[in-house]
């Protein structure tokens, strides 16, 4: 697994919170080496599920939430992967560790130090607790239960022209933990994004024709309902929506 060994070492050049593995490289290598080859061995344990359970860092999960990994997210990582090339890659600088959904917040319940990868494009996320890695757990916090159950919010910005218009952009959307979450709009230069989150509503946006030619379409969905559906064509440049 030379490849796989490869991307382990470079995950660990971009630091890690625990300070006894900061000051000692070796011990960190070493510590992924081990984590590594638990995964590989679960692939080909007698119960790969209850092997695979057993890379997972439960401090602090509760029993539902623990359950769903049995029947969800474990055969995910599992399917189509019986003998896998695995590695670790870092998480990238705008990874955002909180979900929220329905009134509940989720977070996991280690430091996410970067995602353990499963031929080359399954991806869990890993933590290191007492200086031994892990896939992490999810914890979750009740803050709004009771309110109004989330709805499906899309966000489709098209730039139309040849060459694809160049654009930037963001959303707010309201989440049902009562806080706003930005959304950028980011151009990949296809000349189209399309952005989806669970939330509350869409709160506002602003997007922008950075390219002075061809035209900016914004559509905005809330669930089956359209919210916001307009075309702008150069002079003008700029489209805004407020809820």
């Amino acid at each position: 697994m030379t490849g796989a060994r490869a991307l382990a070492g470079a995950a660990i050049t971009v630091g890690l919170p625990a300070q006894a593995v900061l000051a000692n490289p070796a011990r960190a290598a070493e510590a992924i080496e081990a984590f590594l080859s638990r995964v590989e061995a679960a692939y080909g344990a007698p119960d790969p599920t209850a092997a695979m359970m057993r890379l997972f860092y439960f401090e602090g999960v509760d029993a539902e939430t623990r359950e769903t990994y049995d029947k969800t997210l474990i055969p995910h990582l599992l399917r189509g992967h019986d003998a896998p090339t695995v590695g670790v890659e870092p998480v990238p600088d705008d990874f955002d560790p909180l979900y929220v959904l329905n009134g509940y917040e989720y977070r996991p319940n280690l430091t996410p130090l970067g995602y353990l990868v499963i031929d080359g494009t399954t991806k869990a996320v890993y933590g290191q607790h007492e200086g031994q890695y892990y896939l992490v757990g999810t914890t979750r916090i009740a803050v709004n239960p009771d309110g109004p159950p989330d709805r499906m919010l899309q966000m489709m910005l098209v730039g139309m022209a040849s060459p694809p218009v160049n654009y930037t952009g963001h959303c707010d959307v309201m989440q049902s933990n009562g806080k706003i979450k930005r959304m950028e709009l980011e151009d990949t230069g296809h000349g189209n994004t399309t952005a989806i989150v669970m939330g509350q509503y869409i709160e506002r946006c602003e997007v922008t024709n950075d390219s002075g030619r061809g035209s900016l379409w914004l559509r905005l969905q809330e669930g089956e309902e359209t919210v916001f559906d307009e075309r702008i064509e150069t002079p003008a440049t700029r489209l805004s929506y407020r809820r």
